[in-house]
């Protein structure tokens, strides 16, 4: 799945919730938001050329874009996410490089951006894809003068397991430049197994370690609060201890 919206109409919905929007609010759907959720799920679910039909322009009229690209495979399901996302364990790489590479050229085809302000691979697990795919997309909107490499912030979201951690800096050479890591808690193993992650807390410390030399004040990890049975007191503790971890940022999820 490939996905570009106006980097103005986003910034201005993030804008309203951190400016306008109670706490209790956070959760209540924007149906804005929604319209633009359920026309990118149909388009996942059709052809190249239904997308070509349907993609409505609109949405990216500022022709200042960023670009959500979405790899579904997993190697197991987290109980807590529902994203789309499938467990597979033969992905045919070379298919889905190809089929992502014609939808995104479909995808700006459509849209006529002039320019990319940011790149995001989400999933499902992004780090599972081959590190030749991330780059031949890439180079799909570089060689298209929509973007700098180094210069645009491409983010790849990440699970901290060993495995993929080998992986990190060849993401890196492929032109990912900022990281993202799921580590969802840093204090407590039973935790990972009750949110079903495929990580331990040692792997997630030195994923955070290789993250923080390979991009230096660019790179992020998730955190889980309000897990059942946490209290106040050690969620205090974690967030301490995750914020003389990370120089960037800490995304915190409920």
């Amino acid at each position: 799945m490939v996905g570009a919206t106006s980097a103005a109409l986003a910034g201005r919905y993030m804008l309203q919730l951190r400016s306008t929007t109670p706490f209790s609010n956070l959760y209540k759907p924007d149906r804005r938001l929604y319209k633009l959720n359920r026309r990118m799920m149909y388009l996942t679910a059709n052809p190249v050329t239904k997308t070509r039909d349907t993609l409505d322009t609109r949405a990216v009229a500022s022709r200042d874009v960023a670009v959500y690209i979405h790899w579904p495979y997993c190697k197991k399901m987290c109980s807590y996410c529902n994203f789309n996302r499938y467990v597979k364990d033969n992905v045919d790489h070379e298919r889905m490089r190809n089929c992502l590479v014609t939808e995104l050229k479909t995808a700006l085809a459509a849209t006529k951006p002039t320019s990319i302000r940011s790149v995001f691979f989400g999933g499902g697990t992004p780090t599972l894809a081959q590190p030749q795919t991330i780059k031949a997309l890439l180079d799909v909107m570089t060689d298209a003068g929509l973007m700098q490499k180094g210069v645009t912030e491409v983010t790849m979201e990440g699970n901290p397991s060993s495995t993929e951690i080998q992986q990190m800096e060849l993401f890196r050479n492929a032109g990912v430049n900022r990281m993202s890591l799921g580590v969802q808690s840093l204090i407590s193993p039973e935790d990972l197994l009750f949110l079903g992650r495929n990580h331990s807390i040692d792997e997630a410390m030195a994923a955070v370690e290789v993250a923080r030399t390979l991009f230096p004040g660019r790179f992020s990890i998730d955190l889980i609060f309000g897990r059942p049975g946490q209290t106040r007191t050690q969620w205090q503790d974690e967030l301490n201890a995750a914020m003389q971890l990370v120089d960037g940022h800490v995304s915190l999820c409920m």
